[in-house]
């Protein structure tokens, strides 16, 4: 057989070659979609953890270098400059030291969620050893439905020295409000579904159509 006649199709192959490269086509155009809105998630997840981690370390800065009287003033301003919800010291236990926002109740305080057991492990000095490196959360949600993004800084990474208290390392806590771009994830997953329920429905319509035309 030649290649020529190789390539040679049949009307009825041809109309089926043809659907089936346009289902393709779909699909590889809703994973493009779907891979630019995971690609826009990242970037802007990389960017908050950036500013929360450098306002942490600021934070650092004043807690070595500010009298206590005017810490919290000073937290306050940071924190409303950086856009940031709040900035708390922490002892490893998870009680709050000094905090630039008032808390009414201990369902604002926020403090450990969206945290791995183990990483929470870490912060309490569990495993026998100090841990020196920053730790950012997952996303977490309080009860009005808002997003929120934290980093934990210990103030040995500030200083370079350890900053104790009953022989536990303080930490700085940044939360910052990331509703929006915790809508641009669930407009992604909604965005998902809709196209792979387009493409069943388009599959579906297409294999009518090919058992009526042929």
């Amino acid at each position: 057989m030649k290649i020529r006649d190789f390539f040679l199709f049949d009307y009825e192959s041809k109309i089926r070659l043809s659907l089936v490269v346009f289902i393709l086509f779909l699909i590889l155009l809703n994973f493009g979609t779907e891979y630019l809105f995971h690609q826009t998630k990242q970037v802007l997840k990389q960017q908050t953890e950036q500013l929360i981690s450098s306002v942490a370390f600021s934070a650092g800065l004043l807690w070595e270098k500010t009298p206590r009287t005017l810490l919290n003033q000073n937290l306050l301003e940071l924190s409303f400059k950086a856009d940031i919800n709040r900035i708390s010291f922490l002892s490893s236990d998870g009680t709050t030291l000094i905090t630039s926002r008032e808390i009414s109740s201990l369902e604002e305080l926020h403090t450990f969620q969206g945290l791995k057991p183990g990483l929470i492990d870490q912060i309490r000095n569990r495993n026998g050893k100090p841990y020196s490196e920053t730790i950012f959360s997952d996303f977490y949600s309080d009860r009005l439905g808002n997003t929120y993004l934290a980093c934990f800084m210990p103030l040995e990474t500030v200083s370079g020295s350890k900053s104790m208290t009953g022989g536990n390392i303080i930490w700085v806590m940044v939360e910052k409000d990331v509703s929006a771009l915790a809508g641009i994830q669930q407009m992604s997953k909604l965005n998902a579904w809709i196209r792979m329920g387009a493409l069943v429905i388009i599959a579906l319509v297409t294999l009518i159509l090919m058992k009526n035309l042929l």
